[in-house]
């Protein structure tokens, strides 16, 4: 696109507002290398400047007379008076697949539920607790004359945001960052010597489950939120600090006049009491952080836990703040250094026009949804942003929730919860290709700080051992989102997804500690439940039945894909860390002879792959879930290769999804779009997110939205675009990369630096120009190790190099040609020349 008709687009894009605010006329300017900006106003707080350091989240939104300021908190999840009590089925699992063999599985999901009544289940639906919002700050500010060059700016790179305008006192900012050295939310409204007037009042909370109590004083904004169905409540504290002026409090509000600057330093502190009779076990009163020694209130507490609640923790809390620094730059510099060390590890080139890349969010989704395309500009901006958003919501406790780390509802859609069916995943799907594994440490703490509820759901739905996770979870890991209309009891192949990521952590790092003392022991405890489930359905070859089975939110039917798929990878992992350990030789027997008699995949009369394996019953194409593409988008299972009627039945599989159905969910598309590049066909994962830029299912700050207008934020499109994109240029197994194994047409040139390939490799820079026929990755490594490079056959590879040395080039396979290669400790750069 040339320069000449972006601005032209610009200058008609400028003039169409009229009123009080002017944007700024050259936001081309204010871009940041990565990030974004915008030259409108935030109407609701989706829209809003979006920050956070995975413990706490912000968003500013509104106008520069009235700003608010959004605070959350990642373990922020409102009571809503749920029994969290596991119903005692028994030892019923053989009667249930009795019935459901003999009458349906309608009748043996109300088999289910009558032994569920019986065993104590209320009847009902069991909500997860809501995620919601800390609470809201209003910052006014009187403006005299016309607000002009406005703009608002996140640069993601730095880890902050700003606003920024004119009127007829000067130039203004308010500048805001949330800590990830000091876990502190810090904003900062400055301008003209003496100037700066403000009024900060907190909001009242808005919702009957919580009695709070806000006070204002001329230097505080305190609030000592209590839960009114128990489990605890969350301090607030806002210190507030002026250069200059003067301050002022009503009790309602603070008054800043005539300064210089106004700072707020901002922090909440969750606490949490036990929950008489509750089985969940971060509520249980026999849980030892609510027995032992009491804990001390630090700047990294994340949230504290107590038999009852302590004031002193509010005055813990305010003597922290009270200690740190008041100036903005000085609590600025350690945060910036260590964000952008992590940021900047990685970063892409798609060969997006410095036209486009200068363009504020509103014109570049305009245009996006105007012409029907995605510009690469746009597609670099979204892989960036996905990158801040993981970084902003996954923490050291907790993962990106439904949400990310943002709400500002007290009703969201689906409270906002672990959605384990999908979203979770796919919330965190770039974490190890994007160089982020350090983000992971909230995944593994979640699961982890669970397990004993974990141990319950296996056990007291269906009397076995091991683990299972249900399809829902917030502030515990009961399994209690079922009834007649939503049979999530059914769904059981959760934990051994979650599984995935343990070990692609050990793939990804070598950390072979992490294996033996995490990894190995979650898998484990995954394989058990698999060994007591299908215990007993044997058919008349030998065959495991999984029965009951459900294909997420598809529908049930023994033997559904996603059950096997998932299965068939969690023994293949688990062995193979096993043997690379010299470890559990008796599990490992077992575990080979349950994999050999998992049932086989099967295909239909149209060469399509089924969901559900199972000869009896068809295929429901019009839906977001795809589950039964598991051993593309996740798991490498379905290989050209290995078996490549069953890679060419996956392919027909996804194209019948795609051309039928006709819903507009996020996760649908990234689904979509990470099994297309499992199967090559990048040309259709570059259309799944195509699709979100053209149904405009991305806010103007850059986060995704579960729907296209966009409506209801929802990160998960955020977490799946950069792991999209990055498998179209490289794809890794354990000493295998593949180079552009997915690349699309409207790609043909660009590079990505800083990213990592399975086997503890790190891809310094990988270059491609498809015109040019060539292609060249730099790659490092701790050790030395044989690998093979390849590329796929229709690119025909002519010449490869390695360290400047021609080596020959062999097939690899029946579709890639390359070579097997030595690489040394260190870096190595290895050339490529194919077809033009």
């Amino acid at each position: 696109m040339k320069l000449p008709l972006v601005a032209t687009l610009l200058a008609s894009f400028l003039s169409s507002f009229a009123g009080e605010i002017a944007p700024s006329q050259n936001p081309t300017a204010l871009m940041p290398r990565h990030g974004t900006v915008m030259i409108q106003p935030a109407k609701r707080w989706e829209d809003g400047l979006a920050a956070g350091n995975g413990t706490m989240g912000a968003m500013l939104y509104g106008h520069p007379e009235k700003d608010t300021l959004l605070v959350n908190h990642s373990k922020l999840w409102l009571p809503v008076g749920s029994r969290e009590v596991l119903p005692n089925g028994g030892d019923i699992l053989s009667e249930m697949r009795r019935i459901i063999g003999e009458k349906g599985y309608g009748e043996g999901q109300k088999f289910f539920l009558e032994k569920a009544r019986e065993g104590g289940w209320g009847g009902e639906l069991v909500w997860t607790d809501a995620f919601h919002p800390g609470f809201f700050v209003d910052i006014g500010q009187a403006q005299p004359g016309e607000v002009k060059d406005f703009a608002r700016v996140e640069d993601f790179s730095a880890g902050e945001t700003w606003v920024q305008w004119k009127n007829d006192d000067g130039a203004f900012e308010r500048r805001m960052f949330v800590s990830r050295t000091d876990n502190t939310l810090v904003t900062t409204t400055t301008g003209p010597k003496g100037k700066v007037s403000l009024t900060v009042r907190m909001q009242k909370v808005n919702s009957p489950l919580i009695e709070s109590t806000v006070e204002h004083s001329t230097d505080w904004i305190t609030c000592h939120n209590v839960y009114v169905k128990g489990k605890g409540g969350y301090e607030g504290a806002i210190r507030v600090i002026s250069e200059g002026g003067k301050r002022t409090s009503n009790g309602s509000s603070v008054t800043i006049t005539g300064a210089d600057s106004v700072t707020l330093l901002v922090r909440i502190l969750p606490w949490r009491t036990p929950l008489p009779e509750s089985q969940a076990w971060p509520n249980d009163p026999k849980n030892p952080d609510f027995t032992g020694p009491e804990r001390k209130v630090a700047r990294s507490t994340v949230q504290i836990p107590g038999k009852a609640y302590n004031p002193e923790w509010m005055t813990a809390l305010k003597a922290d703040l009270q200690s740190m620094p008041t100036d903005y730059s000085t609590l600025f510099k350690p945060h910036t250094a260590a964000w952008s060390a992590l940021f900047n590890r990685a970063s892409i080139d798609l060969g997006g026009t410095a036209g486009e890349r200068g363009l504020p969010s509103e014109l570049l989704l305009d245009k996006a949804q105007q012409e029907k395309r995605l510009s690469p500009a746009l597609l670099e901006r979204m892989y960036d942003a996905g990158r801040y958003v993981f970084m902003c919501a996954a923490g050291p406790e907790t993962p990106p929730n439904l949400f990310g780390i943002w709400t500002g509802t007290w009703k969201p859609a689906w409270s906002g919860d672990y959605t384990t069916d999908t979203n979770l995943q796919l919330d965190t799907e770039l974490a190890y290709s994007a160089n982020l594994a350090e983000c992971m440490t909230g995944y593994y703490h979640l699961w982890d700080s669970y397990m004993p509820d974990l141990r319950r759901n296996a056990k007291s739905l269906y009397n076995c051992r091991g683990i299972l996770i249900g399809s829902r979870s917030s502030n515990n890991g009961l399994a209690l989102h079922w009834d007649k209309g939503w049979p999530g009891n059914l769904w059981t192949p959760g934990t051994s997804w979650m599984a995935h990521w343990y070990y692609d952590h050990f793939l990804y790092t070598g950390d072979r500690e992490f294996l033996r003392s995490t990894a190995i022991p979650f898998m484990k405890d995954c394989a058990l439940f698999w060994e007591d489930f299908l215990k007993g359905t044997e058919d008349n070859d030998g065959r495991r039945t999984f029965r009951p089975s459900y294909s997420a939110e598809n529908g049930w039917g023994d033997n559904t894909s996603q059950d096997i798929e998932i299965t068939h990878e969690l023994l293949t992992n688990l062995i193979e860390g096993c043997e690379l350990l010299g470890i559990e030789s008796e599990g490992v027997v077992r575990w080979k002879a349950l994999l050999a008699k998992l049932p086989p995949l099967l295909i239909n009369d149209q060469g399509q792959l089924k969901e559900w394996s199972n000869p009896k019953q068809g295929e429901k194409n019009n839906h977001r879930h795809l589950m039964h593409l598991y051993g593309a988008f996740e798991s490498q299972q379905f290989s050209r290769d290995r078996d490549p009627k069953l890679f060419e039945a996956a392919k027909v599989a996804l194209n019948n999804r795609v051309n039928a159905s006709q819903e507009d969910a996020t996760h649908g598309y990234m689904h979509t779009g990470l099994a297309a590049v499992g199967l090559g066909m990048g040309d259709l994962a570059f259309s799944r997110i195509e699709e979100m830029a053209k149904r405009r299912s991305i806010y103007s700050n850059m986060v995704a939205a579960h729907f296209g207008g966009p409506r209801i934020l929802c990160d998960d499109g955020n977490g799946a675009t950069p792991e999209i994109v990055n498998r179209m240029f490289l794809q890794s197994r354990v000493g295998d990369l593949t180079l552009l194994p997915a690349v699309p047409k409207a790609l043909p040139k660009g590079s990505l630096r800083g990213t990592r390939a399975r086997g503890n490799i790190g891809v310094d820079e990988l270059k491609w120009d498809l015109a040019a026929g060539t292609c060249e990755v730099t790659l490092s490594s701790t050790a030395k190790r044989e690998l093979v490079v390849a590329l796929p056959n229709d690119l025909g590879v002519s010449k490869m190099t390695i360290g400047g040395k021609e080596i020959p080039v062999t097939a690899q396979g029946v579709a890639r040609t390359g070579a097997k290669v030595n690489i040394p400790a260190g870096s190595v750069k290895i050339t490529v020349a194919f077809k033009k």
